[in-house]
């Protein structure tokens, strides 16, 4: 009673925080990212529509998954970092997860060092140059700074966090495990961002504590909050009380406001970009500069096939100046949904994203229950990558598109071979009862592949 996956508490916050900033926009508030107050418009009872139908279709399919699906191993026994789910079986020693925390905490601080001192992170520290055009001016650097901070650093503290919890830690296990935590989340902390923290740590977390309580869940969220003001006094302003104002302001009314004006220019029957060629960016930029589709050195072009340009281009009233690399809306797939098929036909997106919250969901539990790393940590950081990026910004192209491909088949050779040589097997396999209630076959030895 009053647990919650921590799956579905994320799924809360990246949905329940954008229906309240379209209340306030319809209160009256000020829209940071669309320069103007708002007003009353009816997006508000369109996003709760959204919402029902997403959800309705997210625990209608995850119960068929659960249902009809594969038939699943028993779960394998897993003790939270609470301890209050100690295991009868220790799946994996002590050495291998103090392996990997060696490997996490190398990773991480030879990225850190990387990205400081190579690509040019110290800059933005002394504030010679700001961190929007930090982030756009990478060069021939940005692939493998964006592929080690999305895909790489958090995935290795994943697996890390994976074995942590089906192994019987000591002293010095927790305090490796701290270690590792610190070690993941400086290397994002260096890119100028108030939540990047917080964000490329979700693989992490959903594999290290996977059930939390309502109370744990608020102090969770506190803490998130106050990690967030404490990088705002950093990168924006070293008052904390303004810190904390900008903070909630772009957690709420921040992350609807082009959402509002997305609907206001629907609802007012004016017409909206094309969406579909937004898809044709998923080649990935470099790609498609080659190709000659578009040129995101060119901001007309760039406008029409990036998504994210494009619901700039809405949000800023159409204004070309403004420089796309520097600032990004958020829309969620309900404003997608409203550029692509207008209403009531953005339902289709909240179904689509029904959908895609199921599956990450069954393949994150199948990974955990049948004690398989692999697809466990893939589906977590796919969740930390992919699926949380689409639900706060929108873009189709945040789920599927040709440079995350590479990225995740890079993941999975880095993976398996991180797997290998700690010594853990790919899957553990578990006898399987019988219909009678009794055992079928013989326990394999530990590691053994199915």
């Amino acid at each position: 009673m009053g647990r919650l996956t921590s799956y579905n508490l994320l799924v809360i916050l990246y949905t329940g925080l954008p229906a309240v900033g379209l209340y306030l926009m319809e209160q009256g508030a000020y829209g940071i990212n669309i320069g103007r107050t708002g007003y009353p418009n009816g997006v508000l009872q369109a996003y709760v529509l959204h919402m029902a139908v997403m959800f309705g279709v997210y625990l209608g399919v995850y119960w068929v998954l659960r249902r009809t699906g594969t038939r699943m191993s028993p779960q394998v026994p897993a003790r939270g970092v609470s301890g209050s789910e100690m295991p009868s079986l220790a799946i994996y020693s002590t050495r291998q997860f103090r392996r990997l925390a060696a490997v996490v905490i190398a990773t991480s601080l030879l990225a850190s060092f990387f990205l400081y001192f190579i690509v040019g992170a110290s800059e933005v520290m002394r504030g010679t140059i700001g961190k929007g055009e930090f982030r756009s001016q990478m060069g021939p650097y940005g692939i493998p700074a964006y592929y080690l901070r999305d895909f790489l650093v958090p995935m290795t503290g994943a697996v890390a966090a994976f074995v942590y919890v089906r192994c019987r830690p000591k002293a010095v296990d927790r305090i490796l495990l701290c270690s590792s935590l610190a070690a993941v989340a400086l290397y994002p902390s260096l890119w100028g961002y108030k939540a990047a923290t917080l964000t490329r740590l979700i693989p992490v977390f959903l594999l290290l504590v996977p059930r939390v309580s309502l109370l744990s869940a608020t102090a969770l969220v506190g803490m998130g909050y106050g990690s967030a003001v404490l990088f705002s006094m950093l990168y924006d302003t070293p008052v904390p009380a303004d810190a904390a104002g900008f903070v909630l302001v772009r957690a709420t009314s921040g992350m609807a406001d082009a959402m509002w004006k997305v609907w206001d220019e629907y609802s007012s029957n004016a017409t909206l970009p094309p969406y579909w060629p937004t898809w044709i960016s998923g080649l990935g930029g470099r790609l498609g500069t080659l190709l000659g589709l578009y040129d995101r050195g060119a901001d007309i072009t760039w406008y029409a096939y990036d998504f994210s340009a494009l619901t700039t281009l809405v949000a800023k009233g159409y204004a070309l100046e403004v420089d796309v690399a520097l600032s990004n809306v958020t829309v969620t797939p309900f404003g997608e949904g409203v550029i692509a098929f207008g209403s009531p036909g953005f339902v289709f997106f909240s179904i689509l994203a029904g959908f895609v919250l199921a599956a990450n969901r069954h393949l994150l539990e199948v990974g955990q229950r049948r004690c398989r790393p692999v697809l466990a940590v893939l589906a977590a950081t796919y969740f930390g990558a992919s699926t949380s990026q689409w639900l706060e910004s929108g873009g189709g192209t945040a789920l599927i598109n040709l440079p995350f491909v590479v990225y995740y088949l890079a993941s999975h050779t880095v993976l398996r071979s991180l797997l290998g040589w700690t010594g853990i097997r790919a899957h553990w396999t578990v006898p399987r009862p019988s219909r009678l209630g009794g055992p079928v076959g013989s326990r394999k030895r530990e590691g053994t592949r199915e």
